[in-house]
């Protein structure tokens, strides 16, 4: 749990000197090219994340909370971004802001650690990709700028895996879940043997056909078994769709397994053996 909470707070603070730095000393070329700054840092923070993750610095619930909270802090800089656009170089640097956020940005990432904790893959299913933004609200110009200037690097190097899964989960958030699954699909056929891009990619597929698994969403999360037997969310959301279908053997067996991955007082445990519960019920009643 150290390395986590050190792995967290370098990412933290490469964060804060990425947005404190420019505010204090502002530049006209700065504010040009702060769009395709703000991408290439965030992809290479997603890449060490990834490579922590390889080194076993992080186990698999630490990455998701991690490159969670990078994903939600990649929207949270759009907006810082689109408030100093407005401004523009003419604006006097404030000496103030650079400090608060100094302050807020850190502080706010431990919070909403705290305060979240580990998302359920069910949980994940039953609600929208998207808690950002409402379908119907207006996406800010300068997240669009991101996204289009993330998609166009993406058209040059293809076989970027990590930026498409990027870009694939950004649109999730957004619902645009056309552009999700066209992203997807370059990413999966970039990193086919990505368990966890698989299973991403079948929760949007889900969510899509009114959270019913079956077919291309299954599949995927089939695959992600094969690939990695003890991922945690494929675990979840296969047992779930055996369940669905009465085939209450597999969903046992599968729940099983996942128990032994689950902290024992966690409410995932609780929610995962109460589904258990009623899977052996229903298996003597066949």
């Amino acid at each position: 749990m150290l390395i986590f909470w050190i792995i967290a707070a370098s990412l933290i603070l490469i964060t804060v000197i990425s947005l404190i730095k420019p505010l204090l000393w502002p530049t006209q070329n700065a504010l040009v090219s702060r769009t395709k700054s703000t991408v290439e840092i965030y992809r290479q923070q997603f890449d060490e994340l990834e490579q922590d993750k390889s080194n076993g610095l992080l186990d698999l619930q630490q990455y998701q909370q991690a490159k969670s909270e990078l994903e939600q802090r990649l929207l949270q800089e759009a907006e810082i971004d689109k408030a100093d656009r407005r401004t523009g170089s003419q604006a006097l640097p404030d000496r103030v802001v650079p400090w608060v956020l100094a302050i807020v940005i850190p502080l706010g990432a431990v919070l909403f650690y705290l305060q979240t904790g580990y998302p359920t893959a069910i949980n994940e299913l039953k609600q929208p990709p998207s808690s950002q933004l409402a379908s119907g609200e207006d996406v800010p110009e300068n997240i669009e700028q991101i996204l289009r200037s993330l998609k166009q690097q993406l058209e040059l190097d293809p076989q970027d895996a990590a930026g498409w899964a990027l870009l694939a989960r950004a649109n999730a958030k957004l619902q645009r879940y056309d552009e999700a699954v066209q992203a997807f699909e370059r990413a999966v056929i970039a990193a086919p043997d990505d368990p966890e891009l698989l299973v991403d990619y079948a929760i949007t597929l889900a969510f899509i056909n009114n959270h019913d698994m079956t077919g291309r969403p299954e599949e995927l999360v089939n695959k992600a078994l094969d690939i990695d037997p003890e991922q945690i969310k494929a675990l979840m959301l296969a047992a779930s769709a055996a369940f669905d279908r009465q085939d209450y053997a597999r969903a046992i067996a599968l729940w099983q397994r996942l128990l032994q991955r689950l902290p024992a007082d966690s409410q995932a445990a609780i929610s995962v053996t109460e589904a258990l519960d009623e899977a052996l019920r229903l298996q003597e009643q066949q």
